[in-house]
Parts: structure tokens; C-alpha cells; sequence
């Protein structure tokens, strides 16, 4: 939500288009996963590719639930593709 208010202060996004996001998101099917149990695989993940653990637990969990993570960080993005994680991958941009 923070980054909501950063972008409508910058005026890169307007309060109605803040609005819309929220509210897709509210509609969406979300689910929630402990993070506890993805921890170690996020580790082993983090310190191969030299990356966060925060950064790892998205993809601990595409790998965890045989699906992709789609993702808007560059380097994260360049890492993973260069590995045996590749097709568990996608460019943000990509989806579009």
C-alpha cells in the first residue's frame, strides 16, 4: 500500500488508478503460504545466486508449487534465467 501513496505523490499514477489496483487485487484468488517452511530452500537459493532471501522466497515457492513467478527485477530476472531454474521464470513485460 505504501508504494501506492509514493506513486501518487510522484504523480506517476492518479488516486482513482491507485483505487483499481487495490481493488483488483481484493477480487483476485489469493492464496497465502507460510513463509517458515520455504525458508531453508530460500536460503540454499539466496546463496547460490547471491541474492536476498526475500528475493528467494518467491521462487522457493513457484518451485515448491510447480509454477512460474513472474517478476519486474531485472537482475533477479538475469540470475535465475542463466540457471537450472530458468523456465521457473518469467519478465513482467512479457505477460503484458
Amino acid at each position: 500500500m505504501k508504494k501506492f501513496v509514493v506513486k501518487v505523490r510522484r504523480g506517476e499514477i492518479d488516486r482513482k488508478e491507485a483505487s483499481e489496483v487495490l481493488e483488483a487485487f481484493e477480487r483476485a484468488a489469493l492464496e497465502i503460504y507460510p513463509s517458515a517452511v520455504l525458508l531453508p530452500a530460500a536460503l540454499e537459493l539466496a546463496l547460490g545466486f547471491d541474492r536476498s532471501v526475500y528475493d528467494c522466497l518467491y521462487l522457493a515457492l513457484a518451485i515448491a508449487q510447480s509454477c512460474e513467478l513472474i517478476t519486474a527485477d531485472r537482475k533477479f530476472h538475469s540470475v535465475v534465467t542463466a540457471s537450472p531454474f530458468a523456465s521457473q521464470i518469467r519478465w513482467v513485460e512479457d505477460e503484458l
